[in-house]
């Protein structure tokens, strides 16, 4: 009888455990595939921030980056009378008309295979050159003033708008600054 209860208080305790390991297992697979997708999305989103070659950079290194560019053509683009304009939106709507626009910049920086560096409020800012060197220095329009005839001709929620932009071509340090 004694070896009986024995058998079975060993039997008893090895299927608990056996049960709770496996409940652990199972529990560690599910929050490394939690873990893995949260990754690709910070992964994602830091792409869409910075180029891939920079964001390398700063995962793999610890370091300042302030890299040499020889020829780097860089374009800004803001709309004329913003602000006044501004005023009379609401912010809705104000976010609305900026995403137009700026989706469509962003088509033409993916067409052309830009780097798009940042937006400020109706400011975008773009750049050829970097951080890969090119062999051309064209931004946007390789074929003539397309993308001002698509400004002057469209129509943006409603509103013509004028834009003022802005290219020069030459060498830069262009660099991530800061924590």
């Amino acid at each position: 009888m004694r070896n009986i209860f024995y058998v079975m208080n060993i039997g008893c305790t090895s299927s608990v455990v056996f049960v709770l390991l496996q409940y652990f297992v199972s529990q560690k697979d599910s929050t490394l595939k939690l873990l893995n997708v949260e990754r690709a999305k910070s992964e994602h989103l830091l792409l869409n921030i910075l180029p891939k070659e920079i964001a390398d950079v700063l995962k793999n290194e610890s370091r300042t980056i302030a890299d040499q560019h020889d020829l780097v053509s860089v374009l800004f683009a803001d709309i004329v009378s913003f602000t006044p304009m501004s005023a009379l939106m609401t912010p809705v709507e104000l976010v609305e008309l900026l995403n137009d626009i700026f989706s469509y910049f962003d088509m033409l920086v993916e067409k052309y295979r830009l780097e798009k560096i940042k937006t400020i409020g109706d400011c975008y800012m773009v750049a050829a050159g970097i951080p890969q060197s090119r062999q051309t220095m064209l931004i946007f329009d390789p074929d003539g003033n397309r993308s001002q005839d698509y400004f002057a001709q469209h129509q943006f929620r409603g509103r013509h708008l004028t834009f003022r932009i802005g290219i020069n071509s030459g060498p830069v340090v262009a660099g991530v600054i800061g924590q």
